[in-house]
């Protein structure tokens, strides 16, 4: 099966590098509306997926900045509305930002997409 796999992935230098996800949660807070730099308008926010422990009875919460362009991002700072479950598809996004210690990555997903059909999150209740 090793080499079926590698025998598969031989061309993927000749595609490139895929950098693309989806990821699911929630955002807890009001997303922002505002032109950045390049004067596009962005909307910012920050998406909370939960997750199980080993155990099964704890929820870790984990944070990732999104920011969604133009008309969807317009589109989700309009309709969002607090516990709704979304599913982002997306890609990732490096900037380094000026600290104190120096320059710092800064992660982003930058949405292509936002599904915010789902109804509440199922675990909403647990997370706040």
């Amino acid at each position: 099966m090793r080499t079926r796999r590698r025998h598969e992935l031989a061309n993927i230098t000749t595609l490139g590098d895929v950098n693309e996800l989806a990821i699911s949660g929630h955002v807890k807070h009001e997303p922002t509306w505002r032109e950045n730099d390049d004067h596009e308008q962005v909307c910012e926010f920050v998406l909370t997926p939960t997750t199980t422990t080993p155990y099964g009875q704890r929820w870790e919460r984990q944070a990732y900045n999104i920011r969604a362009y133009g008309e969807l991002g317009e589109y989700y700072a309009t309709n969002w509305e607090p516990g709704l479950a979304i599913v982002i598809n997306g890609r990732l996004e490096v900037h380094l930002c000026d600290t104190l210690a120096g320059p710092l990555p800064n992660v982003s997903i930058i949405a292509h997409t936002i599904d915010d059909a789902l109804g509440p999150h199922p675990h909403q209740q647990q997370t706040g």
